[in-house]
């Protein structure tokens, strides 16, 4: 069954009994909890002064609690305040702890003290509405799978490899639809590592294979299941073997092609001419592929365990490893991190924003296990290009990394989850909202408004519509 969505609280007590404002239904901000509202001096001399406290916190199970962190604001004539849900008092107090149970429900708080304007004690009735956060976990058989890679669909469901299958999750039933493929369903493995929900409605699942299959390229039937359309499979190679990510590029003369992160760098399935181009890393040191990243100028970025490589696709079915003066598509690299070339930087996971196409700037924002978050200011050439490493608030681990629409960049780890929005340079701790503590894969669907983000942890998925 799906976690049922977490209520958000918006609380409004007045100065006077009997006159207070309408509580708040927009969803809040928890780094801004309460809020306060001026409203004009009654002819009684009693100034109506309403406080709204937005609180936002998790669910615990079933369970959602409010603690010290987020305080509800009273006047200072309440000396006693009693909170009930449901008709049943929970606490009797005016700020500490206290604990709903989730979906709709009637939150009443009645206070007790020397009310200036009567003399005698007030009530009010505050608004449930809820916040768009859902979680998959136990409910739907999700919070035991490690997940190695996600992809959201044009259809707004999620395709996710994991230790357990390819699952296919569809959150618009209730409850929650899961599907998980094996390779009773056509699969080469049963713990696939790369995939790709494609534009054109077909599905890349990678493996860590063998040298004679890395993947398959599948059509997703209207009742479910999978016909294979073609392997995925670098013969020209024997080194190549694991396809660890999966995507396609999004504009430029190569839109729809989809580049895969392996064992030996970057390799392509070329959209338009229907043929693999394999085998692309640079001479120097080189290892696993995880990060694959798009700028606006359409170049392709190959984030590996040593450097951070930029290709420029001739779109000729030849992606070579030759630098571009030579006629390659090589076009530079270089460590993004002050360490030397033959020291490990251990990229996990890299993205960029969406750019200014025009003009080709972009930002590169990498995810290290071992430095953290780093930003590529990318310019026309390394020469113009900058790489900063970035401390405290950013984790000085990440897993993964992703950057959405509205100009947010999401960061996953072993700390958690946390959101840096690039207009306000401010950072945004969700790990509470997290069913387990630990991030291991993200992606983002930008068909919603707000964009989407998935959220792929130790005890399940979770699925932000937005930043609460």
């Amino acid at each position: 069954m799906q976690s049922p969505t977490l209520p958000l609280l918006v609380l409004t007590l007045a100065a006077c009994a009997g006159k207070h404002d309408t509580a708040d239904s927009r969803g809040g901000d928890s780094d801004s909890a309460v809020d306060s509202h001026d409203s004009p001096t009654d002819e009684t001399g009693c100034t109506d002064t309403s406080h709204a406290a937005a609180i936002l916190s998790p669910a615990d199970g079933a369970v959602f609690v409010v603690g010290d962190a987020v305080p509800l604001e009273t006047e200072s004539w309440v000396t006693t305040a009693t909170w009930s849900i449901d008709g049943t008092v929970v606490a009797e107090t005016p700020s500490g702890s206290w604990t709903a149970t989730v979906g709709t429900h009637t939150a009443e708080l009645t206070a007790s003290g020397a009310d200036p304007c009567t003399g005698g004690t007030g009530s009010t009735t505050f608004d449930v509405v809820e916040p768009s956060v859902d979680v998959f976990g136990s409910d739907v058989g999700l919070d035991t799978v490690t997940w190695h890679g996600l992809s959201a669909g044009l259809d707004g469901t999620l395709w996710a490899s994991t230790s357990a299958g390819l699952v296919h999750l569809d959150p618009s039933t209730d409850p929650a639809t899961v599907r998980t493929y094996t390779t009773a369903d056509g699969l080469y493995t049963g713990s696939p590592y790369g995939v790709l929900a494609h534009s054109d409605g077909t599905l890349w699942v990678g493996d860590v294979g063998d040298t004679t299959r890395q993947g398959s390229h599948f059509t997703v039937e209207a009742d479910g299941s999978l016909t294979l359309i073609e392997i995925i499979d670098y013969t020209e190679s024997e080194e190549i073997q694991y396809a660890l990510r999966l995507r396609e590029q999004p504009y430029g003369v190569g839109a729809g092609d989809v580049w895969m992160g392996t064992n030996e760098g970057v390799c392509l399935w070329d959209a338009d001419l229907g043929v693999f181009s394999e085998h692309a890393h640079p001479t120097h040191p080189h290892s696993l592929t995880y990060g694959v990243a798009f700028t606006a100028d359409a170049s392709t970025w190959n984030g590996d365990q040593y450097q951070v490589s930029r290709w420029e696709y001739s779109n000729d079915g030849n992606l070579s490893p030759a630098a571009m003066e030579s006629g390659g598509d090589l076009a530079e690299y270089w460590v993004p991190w002050p360490v030397e070339l033959e020291e490990m930087v251990y990229i996990t996971d890299i993205d960029a924003d969406s750019g200014d196409v025009a003009s080709g700037e972009s930002t590169l924002w990498l995810a290290s296990s071992v430095f953290g978050v780093a930003r590529v200011d990318v310019g026309a050439d390394v020469g113009t290009s900058t790489t900063t490493l970035l401390g405290d608030p950013f984790p000085a681990s990440a897993n993964a990394i992703r950057t959405d629409p509205d100009g947010n960049v999401w960061i996953g780890g072993s700390t958690g989850l946390q959101v840096w929005n690039t207009s306000t340079e401010t950072m945004t701790d969700l790990t509470s909202w997290l069913p387990g503590p630990t991030v291991t894969q993200l992606t983002i669907d930008p068909n919603t408004l707000p964009p989407t983000a998935w959220v792929g942890t130790s005890a399940g998925i979770v699925r932000f519509t937005g930043v609460p």
